[in-house]
């Protein structure tokens, strides 16, 4: 993936690196290329309907997809490519859906002094609702740095407060530090 996006930057094809939410395109439409299992449990995933998308969402939508096929084209992934193309044109709707589920499914990765360093989809987490009151956190734990290739981030829901039997789990969708 990292020699693709260098590939990318070097021939002036990106002038940028891809954003977390294409890089996480990447690596599910490969995954669905090989994993059933995991084809299934990503569209079961809520996302939201098309007309309930403003204008600017769907063209950015569609951009994170060409960008995702140029990627996955690089990287060799040619079918994957293919399928990220496919889900822009003739009907955008299936990029609609699977950016969609991205974006309400999503984790935004931190470090311990909670820095974002990317995005990571953690189906069972994103079962868990919102409050502004939360009685768990999000963290994420990482094995070995020097790993390679590198382990992915684990997330970890840990209680805040004590919680009674039967009590809902509930996270923050945002930073609560800010007022």
């Amino acid at each position: 993936e990292h020699q693709a996006v260098g590939r990318l930057i070097q021939t002036g094809q990106a002038k940028r690196l891809p954003g977390p939410t294409t890089l996480l395109c990447s690596r599910i439409l490969r995954k669905m290329q090989s994993d059933e299992h995991v084809k299934r449990e990503f569209e079961r995933l809520c996302y939201c309907p098309d007309d309930m998308l403003s204008q600017d969402e769907k063209d950015m939508y569609r951009a994170v997809m060409r960008q995702c096929s140029v990627l996955l084209y690089h990287m060799g992934e040619h079918l994957a490519s293919k399928t990220a193309l496919q889900m822009i044109e003739p009907d955008p709707t299936p990029a609609y859906r699977f950016v969609s589920r991205i974006s309400m499914n999503g984790f935004t990765i931190t470090t311990s002094e909670s820095y974002p360093i990317g995005t990571g989809m953690y189906p069972r987490a994103s079962m868990i609702n919102h409050s502004c009151r939360p009685n768990a956190v999000q963290t994420f734990w990482f094995d070995k740095e020097d790993a390679d290739p590198p382990n992915m981030p684990k997330l970890q829901i840990t209680t805040c407060r004590s919680v009674k039997a039967g009590e809902e789990i509930t996270i923050s969708y945002c930073d609560n530090s800010c007022p």
